[in-house]
């Protein structure tokens, strides 16, 4: 093979695996956000949603929880996620989000960084019937970010769009 001929077949050959290193972080980022999501609805393993979070994220709670405050680190973002049900309403009582799912993703990355915006639909029903009362969607705003390898959020922000008013957190 010319020497001319070599360098188009390592320059092809170095394309191919730029494009295949988007396509895996692309999916990583996907994989990612589905486990947050999973874990943050589950309620049931607030470490796991911990270990989707960078050391310095940022959870923008104001668009759901009128006038809070963003949580700055996962210190303040596991205190947060600690009290999941209101203390005066009786789990059994209140209704429970049964499905949740994201759709149309966007994703855009820049190096180790990368912006992504979701569609976020939730079907809440009764614990006890299981019948449905009403669906949710957010607009979800995160932001990623590489950490030793790995993709991490770096910034959430849900803001709702259809449905019922968020209940006031204390």
């Amino acid at each position: 093979m010319a020497e001319q001929e070599m360098k188009e077949v390592l320059q092809r050959l170095s394309a191919l695996e730029a494009k295949a290193k988007v396509t895996e972080d692309l999916e990583q980022i996907k994989r990612l956000t589905e486990r947050l999501i999973n874990a943050h609805y589950n309620m049931s393993n607030v470490e796991e949603e911990l270990n989707c979070y960078s050391e310095e994220a940022v959870l923008d709670t104001g668009a759901v929880l009128a006038g809070a405050k963003p949580l700055k680190g996962k210190a303040q973002i596991a205190e947060f996620l600690k009290p999941r049900l209101p203390k005066d309403i009786p789990p059994m009582a209140m209704p429970t989000k049964m499905a949740s799912f994201l759709v149309h993703p966007h994703i855009t990355l820049d190096g180790d960084k990368a912006k992504g915006n979701w569609l976020l639909y939730h079907m809440y029903c009764f614990t006890t019937t299981y019948q449905s009362l009403y669906w949710t969607q957010y607009v979800g705003e995160l932001e990623y970010v590489k950490e030793n390898g790995q993709w991490k959020v770096s910034y959430t922000k849900m803001t709702p769009r259809i449905g019922p008013p968020h209940p006031k957190r204390e």
